[in-house]
């Protein structure tokens, strides 16, 4: 039972990767419908009534996203490479080093910036048919499925 309230507490986090180019309220509403679905009905009667601490959170992070999408993504990428490098400081024996910080959060934010403008070309021209096509050359074709070469040209 724990295992179920957990995962539902985490939901709101799985709606962020599953979102991408995706209103986070469409998310939500299909991850609610899918679980509801899949799970017996004394479960999720169970665990609907856990309240989410972060959901407000949550819901304010996914409005701003919204609002302003790239200064939200270079924020967020920011503060996550700062947590990242001051975790990774901590288990060296020097000081912290806060110009190490720093230049790990202007990166980031510059390679947010990067992918906010270059994702939308990706998804649009890498549909799979250069990797097809390379496949067909040498007669392997049959072999792949689209989408498994349109996520390989995507990456």
């Amino acid at each position: 039972m724990l295992g179920i309230a957990t995962f539902c507490c985490l939901l709101p986090c799985l709606s962020v990767v599953m979102g991408f180019g995706i209103d986070h309220q469409q998310i939500a509403l299909l991850s609610h419908q899918t679980i509801s679905n899949d799970l017996p009905t004394q479960i999720v009667a169970s665990t609907t009534a856990i309240a989410n601490p972060l959901s407000p959170v949550f819901e304010k992070y996914m409005s701003t996203l919204s609002a302003y999408p790239l200064p939200t993504k270079m924020m967020t990428g920011a503060a996550l490479a700062t947590a990242g490098d001051a975790i990774a400081q901590g288990r060296e024996d020097d000081d912290y080093n806060p110009s190490r910080g720093a230049s790990f959060a202007a990166f980031d934010m510059i390679y947010r910036a990067a992918q906010h403008w270059l994702f939308p070309i990706i998804v649009e021209l890498c549909r799979g048919q250069y990797l097809l096509g390379a496949a067909s050359a040498v007669g392997a074709a049959q072999l792949f499925d689209l989408s498994i070469l349109t996520a390989m040209e995507r990456s």
